[in-house]
């Protein structure tokens, strides 16, 4: 088993034997004292390099694979800038209704009313979304408040593709709902709940985003290889009611030219608190 050996300008040397990074950096943050529901978010960067950038709220450390170098983790900047999404053409209107010639194409918050009329901070942003998101999800079933979760945060976070998936005994996770190509093919289908980036998000109750996917060697592809698509990037926040972590809610590949922004994840978290009494 590799040994991944954790340390930082404000940690202490760690060493933990791991199945892979993910895994090592759940116990990690686990050890530094970082408790699922007090949890902020970390953010990483899978760089052309096989480096990864990593950003906790625990503070600055590295993950180095000591045994068989596959991926090295560390601490990138403080902050990032956050890139404004280009338009793209041809894609779906908001008011558009859900029809056969209609597929569940990921809406693009550059044609919304709420992303054109905005000039705020992020942080009025995330405000605005959660008066809209208190009442989305009244007198739905499961799937349907899934599905109106990830209309409503996909009008505000420039994603390509999007999905809620949801634990199931004894160690599945099943897509729900979800928006984007391919869409589609995947609710319904179910993936181990031990595996990628969103297992390791329900299983350790941590909000991950991981940018440049396809690069880590650890990412399950097993999705991309059914459906054809792509995966780049991902964010991933939990689901949960309590200490129970009911599933996810995932958002794949920001626009070309952007990357997912520190609020993007802070808006997926707080879609995915208000959903949670509905699907639980």
């Amino acid at each position: 088993m590799p040994r991944f050996t954790i340390e930082g300008k404000d940690v202490d040397p760690i060493e933990i034997d791991s199945d892979n990074w993910m895994s090592a950096l759940g116990e990690a943050l686990s050890q530094l004292g970082l408790q699922p529901e007090e949890a902020g978010g970390v953010e990483c960067d899978v760089l052309s390099d096989g480096d990864i950038s990593v950003r906790s709220p625990v503070g600055s450390f590295t993950i180095h694979e000591t045994v068989e170098t596959i991926a090295r983790i560390r601490v990138g900047p403080a902050t990032r800038a956050q890139a404004v999404p280009e338009p793209r053409l041809g894609s779906m209107p908001f008011d558009l209704p859900l029809t056969a010639s209609n597929p569940l194409d990921a809406p693009d918050p550059t044609e919304s009313p709420c992303y054109q009329a905005r000039a705020d901070s992020a942080e009025v942003i995330v405000q605005e979304l959660a008066q809209r998101a208190g009442p989305a999800f009244e007198g739905l079933d499961r799937a349907g408040a899934s599905q109106a979760a990830l209309d409503l945060l996909m009008q505000y976070v420039p994603a390509e593709s999007g999905a809620v998936l949801l634990a199931e005994p004894p160690d599945t996770l099943r897509f729900v709902a979800a928006r984007g190509p391919r869409a589609r093919q995947l609710v319904s289908q179910a993936i181990p709940a031990g595996t990628g980036i969103a297992g390791f998000s329900v299983r350790s109750g941590v909000a991950l985003t991981v940018r440049e996917a396809k690069k880590d060697p650890h990412h399950y592809g097993g999705v991309d290889a059914k459906t054809g698509y792509e995966t780049r990037a991902v964010l991933t926040v939990p689901i949960r009611v309590g200490k129970r972590t009911l599933g996810c809610v995932e958002l794949l590949n920001p626009f070309a030219g952007t990357d997912f922004a520190t609020w993007h994840q802070q808006a997926a978290q707080l879609v995915a608190n208000l959903l949670a009494p509905s699907v639980r």
